[in-house]
């Protein structure tokens, strides 16, 4: 298993002992692939509605990032530059300002857009080249599967373990513990441990104090429920 030993000052070692570790699974499908709790088939169900519109919203934001590029390229918008106004985009556009915000929050996630306040919305300064590419490609991207939500994961965690090791300090370290319990004893008892399972793995990022890899990890971690059946 990954976590084995004892994080001390020196550097880092495995995190906990071999018997707690045997408890611990890393993929949350092959510990309930025969074992499904009921309250997480009801928490899928209940998802299924709010994932169809998650998923309409996904195409509105393609189709409104999509116009976003041809209108900086029809305009020749260097970067710097500021974009019309988000009133001036729901016109143009013909879609809901709420649509128009969350299109904007995602190109500012993705670096390509600067929102200042009290001033606007600007295109960052990554040449028109690299923006032209990374819309193409933001354009052509497909929402997350359970399998590469969880390589994700693992491939994060085999670097995040180790500067939890590091970094982390005691109060880290007893929130690491007490998740690691809880899920012992929900495991113990034959009842479901999904939530202790992932807030432990919560835990290990926090420890890392590495804001990045925490903010991944709080990105993943929702799809990995939404996406799990």
């Amino acid at each position: 298993m990954l976590f084995r030993g004892a994080i001390d000052n020196q550097g880092y070692q495995w995190l906990f002992s071999s018997k707690k570790a045997e408890l611990s699974h890393y993929l949350l499908k092959d510990f309930f692939k025969f074992n499904k709790p009921i309250w997480l088939t009801n928490l899928v169900q209940d998802m299924k509605v709010e994932i169809l519109t998650k998923n309409e919203n996904s195409n509105i934001q393609r189709e409104i990032i999509s116009k976003l590029r041809d209108y900086i390229e029809y305009k020749n918008l260097e970067p710097g530059d500021k974009l019309p106004s988000e009133r001036m985009l729901t016109e143009r556009f013909q879609v809901s300002r709420s649509n128009i915000r969350e299109a904007i929050q995602k190109l500012e996630f993705y670096g390509i857009l600067k929102s200042r306040p009290q001033s606007g919305t600007f295109i960052a300064n990554i040449g028109r080249v690299a923006m032209s590419g990374m819309l193409d490609d933001i354009l052509r991207l497909e929402d997350p599967d359970f399998k590469s939500l969880v390589e994700t994961r693992i491939l994060l965690e085999l670097k995040t373990v180790k500067l939890a090791a590091l970094r982390r300090t005691d109060e880290d370290l007893e929130k690491l513990k007490d998740a690691l319990d809880a899920y012992e004893t929900k495991v113990l008892n034959g009842e479901s441990a999904v939530e202790e399972d992932l807030l432990f793995h919560l835990a290990i990022a926090k420890a890392s104090k590495n804001v990045t890899m925490n903010t991944f990890m709080l990105i993943i971690t929702p799809e990995i429920i939404t996406n799990f059946e």
